[in-house]
């Protein structure tokens, strides 16, 4: 008998994928299945930021108009005529504000956010007793104790909102707020309107709003000191 020809064993054909066959992916979790399917929150826009920080000092804000990225504060020497810097200086931010609770009106506001201390100025339009734009300064008088405080402000404007474009809205402002003043009288305008729009102290911000005659209070201690020094 022929021998028997040697039984040829049966090889297993392996595709070349399994000869390097990866380990099995690990099955998705609840939360990573929560996350592909919900869609990852939008990024804020700059004014939308913008906004947000400064209705954490004016709860009372509608919009920002206009900003400029920086102003500098001074205050008027009217015994010596000279402006002295009132150590206030930052981001400039012209505001609206939620309607008038007497007349339903627009209010305005501007905001000093300051990079030189803790104490933001913060000027609702209705305070100021008149504007004056004067050799690039724009110019806020205020009554205080049956005196005339004078307050300058110097902006630096950019390309999207220039100096001259940020004083005449100031003023703007300014003017509706006295015809509001005018239609209601000036007794119940600052009882009613002028109402504090910083935020609660519970809600408050590290940042506070310094008072005008904070502002303006502190030339005359210095003058004080200096005096009683000598």
């Amino acid at each position: 008998m022929p021998p028997r020809t040697p039984r040829r064993t049966r090889q297993r054909h392996h595709n070349s994928s399994e000869s390097h066959a990866q380990p099995a992916p690990v099955q998705a979790s609840d939360y990573d299945s929560e996350a592909f399917y919900n869609e990852p929150a939008p990024e804020r826009t700059r004014d939308q930021i913008n906004e947000s920080v400064i209705r954490r000092y004016v709860p009372s804000l509608n919009h920002i108009v206009a900003i400029a990225p920086n102003a500098v504060i001074y205050t008027f020497a009217a015994d010596s005529g000279n402006w002295d810097k009132a150590n206030i200086e930052g981001s400039m931010f012209v505001c609206q504000l939620a309607p008038s609770p007497v007349t339903g009106g627009t209010r305005h506001c501007i905001i000093v956010l300051n990079r030189k201390g803790m104490e933001n100025l913060i000027i609702e339009s209705g305070e100021i007793e008149d504007v004056e734009i004067k050799d690039d300064i724009l110019i806020l008088r205020f009554q205080s104790h049956e005196e005339i405080k004078t307050m300058g402000v110097y902006i630096h404007g950019d390309q999207f909102n220039s100096r001259d474009y940020i004083c005449q809205l100031v003023r703007a402002h300014w003017e509706t707020a006295m015809e509001e003043r005018t239609e209601v009288g000036s007794e119940e305008y600052d009882e009613e309107v002028l109402q504090s729009i910083e935020a609660p102290e519970e809600n408050r911000p590290m940042g506070r709003r310094i008072s005008l005659s904070e502002l303006f209070g502190r030339r005359e201690q210095t003058e004080d000191e200096e005096y009683y020094h000598h």
